[in-house]
């Protein structure tokens, strides 16, 4: 996922955020953002409707928040079926053309 964002953000940027959102120089709305992912993807059970709003509360929209869950879902699922399966891992430079595609192209198909 950190090459999809080193693709739109400074890398330095994206490595903090990689290291510690909470401390990265980020807007708050994105840590809200990321905050609600992290709960979704590693405690989905503790997940509420507060922590939804704690996320609009900080600026993160109703459709962003919806997209983020969205993607997270599609990159959760798909993560956990590699882990499974053992999958082999992309290259980087594999995973780089991935990433130059869904910022052109989007998710749509």
């Amino acid at each position: 996922m950190e090459r999809f964002a080193a693709k739109t953000m400074e890398r330095r940027l994206v490595d903090a955020v990689v290291a510690d959102y909470r401390a990265a120089s980020i807007s708050e709305a994105l840590k809200a953002a990321l905050s609600f992912l992290e709960i979704m993807t590693l405690r989905p059970a503790e997940l509420s409707g507060e922590h939804a709003e704690a996320a609009l509360r900080a600026g993160v929209s109703a459709q962003a928040r919806k997209d983020a869950a969205t993607v997270a879902t599609v990159f959760n699922i798909v993560t956990r079926y590699a882990s499974a399966l053992d999958f082999a891992m992309p290259s980087a430079s594999e995973f780089d053309r991935s990433a130059a595609m869904l910022l052109k192209r989007g998710y749509a198909s």
